[in-house]
């Protein structure tokens, strides 16, 4: 926010970064918000809605006479320095999507979809069916459900990461890490409740970098299914600062119920993310590795950059 005052208003006028590379300049007597990617342009579009008399604008704090030229040199400044500031913010993030084999090639077909898209495909979900009723409740301000995003998480090894490997869906039993087919029987047991058994050892995790420069992605600060999370819709300054708190964390496993909600802060994208956002994948052993590898090889040659990588210390427990 800057320290000028419109003349008409009397409020403050802001600029803010929109997206990676769009200016938002507005104050409350704007009809509509003025976003482009040229300073120059985003300056003279304010100031037109303004008569001559109402310009130079004054500066609020000592109401001292600046000069139109002086005004717009400084105006300008700020925007370019907001600006960067936002780009290099929202650049930076890695994100992660958690899945299993069974739906890798369909991933590598037409990329990561939102829950609303993917219902034809049928896919394995690792989520219980109770999970996404509730989210298909959950409306954005947006108007649209979170279901109708793909949704990623800041830090792939949270709790629902953990609850997938090491606790039964059917009878919440927790199983060490060792007991991997003692719990794979006891998952087995889950089909007639849940419609599907998730293999512990075939969960999957996609790595990806995008750049948070579009419109239409939300943020949240925690577990989008909690009552206590915030969600907005980028720049989200004060989530992403949350975000960046969270990540200084070494662990997810705290007794402070709050820390576990947010390391399981989304990134939700409208519908899909494309295959060639994703630049690794993760499995838990050899196994699963030669099976990505396999597949990439024969099926999606075209996607041979694509990293694999074993039980990488980061993402898996």
């Amino acid at each position: 926010m800057t320290d000028f005052i419109c003349p008409i208003c009397k409020s403050k006028i802001k600029t803010k970064p929109w997206g990676r590379n769009y200016i938002e300049v507005k104050c409350l007597c704007d009809e509509k918000d003025i976003r482009t990617d040229n300073t120059d342009d985003a300056i003279k579009q304010f100031l037109r809605k303004r008569k001559p008399r109402q310009i130079p604008l004054f500066l609020g704090l000592d109401n001292e006479k600046h000069t139109i030229n002086n005004k717009l040199s400084q105006l300008r400044s700020e925007l370019l320095n907001n600006l960067s500031n936002h780009s290099d913010r929202s650049s930076k993030y890695t994100l992660f999507h958690m899945s299993t084999i069974e739906n890798l090639q369909s991933i590598l077909s037409t990329g990561i979809l939102s829950t609303d898209l993917s219902e034809e495909k049928k896919p394995l979900r690792i989520s219980n069916d109770d999970i996404v009723k509730d989210r298909k409740k959950i409306t954005l301000p947006s108007g649209l459900p979170l279901t109708h995003y793909a949704n990623f998480y800041f830090r792939a090894r949270n709790a629902m990461l953990w609850k997938r490997l090491f606790v039964c869906r059917y009878c919440d039993k927790k199983f060490e890490y060792h007991d991997a087919k003692k719990l794979a029987e006891c998952n087995a047991e889950s089909q007639e409740m849940y419609g599907s058994i998730i293999i512990p050892e075939n969960i999957i995790v996609f790595e990806l970098n995008i750049h948070l420069n579009q419109e239409g992605i939300f943020v949240s600060d925690g577990n989008c299914a909690s009552n206590n999370t915030e969600i907005e819709p980028l720049p989200a300054q004060d989530i992403l600062s949350s975000i960046d708190e969270m990540l200084s964390y070494t662990t997810w496993y705290n007794e402070d119920p709050d820390i576990r909600r947010r390391f399981q802060a989304e990134c939700l994208i409208p519908e899909k993310v494309p295959v060639s956002s994703i630049h690794t994948i993760h499995a838990q052993n050899d196994m699963i590795l030669e099976k990505i590898n396999d597949i990439i090889q024969e099926k999606f040659p075209n996607l041979r950059n694509i990293e694999v990588k074993k039980n990488s210390p980061n993402v898996f427990f």
